[in-house]
């Protein structure tokens, strides 16, 4: 436990503070006006209000500071550590990859309306989501490009970039302020209906069921137009639960729920919730909070209102209800995953390891293929982060070998650029991978743990084994389930990556120009001649050897 000594010469200008570990891995990062002030508050017996607090102290062993000139850039240094290190006591938010989004997107000649998996802010783009998992939003995703990308039955081509920017714009506004466009979808079924036209009518249903599925039993309506964001705010057992409803255009277009437990103090968990939220989302025009938190110091307080009107105070009233709905059930659920993010630690403490950044190594190539793809994933916390995820190309290796040689490929590759990071290296293979990333290590002068995941006859993880060839026995069903997870991760990943170059290697190879030769018959004279270029420079013979006489004389006649 940090000793209260050592914050006897910190400053008192604004700045950053990381918690950390014996191993020096960041537990919790925080900003402060007064670095001091803040940092001694942790030492006030009534700021070690939480289970997890007492934690984070058991833990700590020391702190580092860092001065910046506002409070503003403290708050920006704060974010990018965050996002950095993703510590454990930090409010991370899940991963919005899980859910489906519909995203429309504006490029220089175009407008894609399409569902994506990956959230992504970036400009001239909107999205609509999350999406229900158990309705079927493809006719909301149909109608949408019936309206902006067609005319007359017809998909629009040739026009000019004012054109699609004109056609964006209404897509966007569509989505973020509905009211017209439900008004004018029922009307549409309505009149479906009295014409007895029920393909129509069920289109027109599914689209409105789709649009508004979130919204039964809530305050779906209100007068003030603006963009709107009400925050519903329950403790529970200091676990601080987050409803929050987002109103476009008098319209309650989406709902969010949130659980974190608190750290330090209430009013600093919802400080950082809110920091965090926005930063990955768009700011609307007004946040609706309890009268309560009016006295708070919080970062975004221009854009927040505390209850100013009677329509505000009943939306918080509806917010609040909704974080305590259920709220045993809910709090349960928390205590288990929370339990589940621990299972990085856990691993940790079963390898005798500070845990902090997992690296997980994997290829991806065919028998006589013409691309290799080597991955490496990264775990923090007991996730993915996506951001670190890494891929390569490969040299080409014909060898019996070759899914060992390009484990060492990939592991010189990666650790070239990030030769520092990474606290523990997973392969998927066995020892043979494991010696190839180690000789990597060695050319490199480093000196890293490494693990194989082995699968069995049905490719699945079978057991994990050290640098020895020792198998670790696993009793605890959570790490071995983590395992297995990082393995179909990494797989997936990499197997992606692979299909999507060797599609592109194949829609551009010459040989599909010609008549009469198609992608079967490409790899079956890959499987013989190994690469495009022996196919092209192949004797007629050896050609209709491989294939047919037809063939042969299709690719020496080209």
């Amino acid at each position: 436990m940090v000793d209260k000594s050592q914050i006897k010469y910190i400053s008192e200008k604004p700045g950053v503070y990381l918690w950390k570990d014996k191993n020096n891995k960041v537990l919790y990062v925080g900003k402060a006006k007064n670095l001091k002030k803040r940092i001694s508050q942790y030492f006030n017996n009534k700021m070690q209000n939480s289970f997890k607090t007492s934690k984070m102290f058991e833990r700590a062993f020391s702190i580092e500071t860092i001065v910046t000139n506002s409070e503003r850039e403290a708050l920006i240094q704060e974010r990018k550590f965050i996002d950095f290190y993703r510590p454990f006591y930090n409010v991370l938010f899940p991963n919005r990859s899980t859910f489906p989004y519909i995203k429309v997107k504006l490029t220089n000649n175009d407008l894609k309306i399409e569902i994506t998996n990956n959230y992504k802010k970036e400009n001239n783009a909107t999205y609509f989501g999350p999406l229900p998992n158990n309705k079927n939003f493809k006719p909301l995703l149909k109608y949408l490009s019936h309206l902006f990308l067609a005319d007359k039955g017809e998909f629009i081509k040739e026009k000019d970039f004012s054109f699609w920017k004109e056609q964006y714009e209404k897509v966007r506004n569509t989505i973020k302020h509905p009211s017209a466009f439900l008004l004018d979808l029922s009307n549409k079924l309505e009149e479906a209906k009295e014409n007895l036209d029920f393909e129509l009518a069920k289109l027109y249903s599914d689209v409105l069921d789709t649009f508004t599925y979130n919204q039964d039993k809530q305050y779906i309506n209100i007068v003030n137009k603006d963009d709107i964001d009400v925050v519903g705010i329950v403790n529970y057992k200091d676990v601080i639960f987050f409803s929050l409803l987002s109103y476009r255009d008098g319209f309650l277009l989406s709902t969010y729920s949130y659980a974190f437990e608190i750290l330090n103090s209430e009013t600093t968990l919802i400080n950082e919730f809110l920091n965090r939220y926005y930063e990955k989302n768009d700011l609307p025009a007004k946040i609706v909070l309890d009268k309560k938190y009016k006295n708070s110091d919080f970062d975004l307080i221009n854009y927040i209102s505390f209850e100013n009107t009677n329509e505000e105070l009943n939306l918080v009233s509806i917010a609040n209800d909704n974080a305590l709905n259920n709220i045993e059930v809910k709090y349960d659920e928390f205590i288990k995953t929370n339990n589940i993010l621990t299972v990085q630690e856990k691993l940790g403490t079963l390898l005798n390891l500070s845990l902090n950044n997992i690296v997980i190594l994997d290829n991806s190539f065919f028998i006589n293929t013409n691309n290799v793809v080597g991955g490496v994933c990264v775990f923090q916390n007991g996730e993915e982060n996506r951001k670190l995820f890494r891929h390569f190309n490969l040299n080409l290796n014909y060898s019996r070998n070759a899914d060992v040689e390009y484990m060492f490929q990939s592991a010189l590759k990666y650790f070239k650029l990030f030769p520092d990071f990474a606290d523990a290296i997973f392969v998927d293979g066995a020892i043979a991978q494991i010696n190839e990333v180690k000789k990597a290590l060695d050319l490199l002068g480093l000196n890293i743990k490494i693990f194989g995941l082995v699968k069995d006859d049905k490719h699945e993880t079978r057991m994990l084994i050290d640098e020895n060839n020792n198998e670790i026995k696993i009793n605890d069903k959570s790490i071995f389930n983590f395992l297995s997870r990082m393995q179909t991760i990494v797989d997936r990943y990499v197997k992606n990556v692979y299909q999507k170059k060797e599609l592109e290697y194949i829609l551009d190879n010459e040989l599909l120009n010609i008549k009469g030769i198609g992608k079967k018959t490409i790899m079956k004279l890959l499987s013989t001649f190994n690469t495009y270029q022996n196919i092209l420079t192949a004797s007629y013979e050896d050609l209709e050897k491989a294939s047919s006489s037809k063939i042969a004389k299709l690719i020496k006649g080209y």
